[in-house]
């Protein structure tokens, strides 16, 4: 009777493995469905340090046989070879973009298909991989070589330098699917990187000028999301400086992001 059991076991063991084995091999190779030839995502604009992700891969037989995911910048040099930038990453996050790209398109070719694992200490360089990966996979499925762009959202900064009194303009710009979203100015004070005051938060400077400046700030905004362009933003009578200040931070802005 033990002999008949202890058979009995290992037939179904065989049975669940070489089940399991089939099962698996029906599964279809993401590889194979790939058609041969040159892709290329990229985002639409730099990020808020001027730096542009990319991603490009070649499918030879069927298969992704290069990835090449990096950064570019405006005079065309590769993130992943700035020395210094990689070496202060490396001091902060024990990780650097030069052995993050290595590591990230290796992965992708290995595994055929994306999301790949986040890297730790490269959250945001894993999400943009990602991103270019996901979006342009279904390319190289359908064969379709054109270059896929995907909108850089985020919120992009600039300030002025401190004027006589202290006073430094700032100005946030958030984008959305490479539109102007949402604005915030103000004129502020700072104590190292801590904002300590902001002119819009402070009643009795506007009373001493005979100006509301919430609103005064709030109309340069809402006319840069209404025309999304720095220089739809008008002037007002009582407030050239910060009219001048407002645009000029703008275009720094869109600068920055190559626009």
């Amino acid at each position: 009777m033990k002999k008949i059991l202890i058979l009995f076991i290992v037939a179904v063991v065989l049975f669940v493995s070489c089940g399991g084995e089939t099962q698996q091999a029906a599964q279809p190779s993401a590889a194979a469905s790939y058609v041969d030839g040159q892709y290329r995502a990229e985002f639409s604009a730099n990020d808020t340090r001027g730096w542009k992700p990319y991603l490009n891969l070649t499918v030879a037989g069927g298969r992704i046989t290069k990835a090449e995911f990096d950064y570019v910048n405006a005079s065309g040099a590769l993130k992943s070879q700035d020395t210094a930038y990689n070496q202060r990453m490396a001091n902060v996050a024990n990780t650097d973009v030069a052995r993050f790209v290595v590591a990230a398109n290796e992965a992708l070719v290995a595994r055929q298909a994306a999301p790949i694992d986040t890297v730790t200490g490269a959250t945001t360089s894993t999400v943009n991989f990602n991103a270019l990966a996901e979006a342009l996979l279904p390319q190289a499925v359908a064969g379709n070589t054109a270059t896929v762009v995907i909108p850089m959202d985020g919120i992009y900064a600039a300030e002025t330098q401190p004027d006589a009194r202290g006073y430094i303009a700032r100005l946030e710009i958030q984008f959305v699917n490479d539109r102007i979203q949402a604005v915030r100015y103000d004129e502020v004070q700072k104590d190292g990187n801590t904002i300590t005051y902001r002119k819009s938060e402070d009643p009795a400077y506007g009373e001493r000028w005979g100006m509301d400046v919430p609103a005064l700030y709030q109309s340069f905004a809402d006319a840069l999301v209404a025309a999304q362009d720095p220089n739809g933003v008008d002037g007002v009578s009582g407030a050239t400086s910060a009219h001048q200040k407002f645009v000029e931070l703008a275009n720094r802005i869109l600068a920055i992001r190559g626009n």
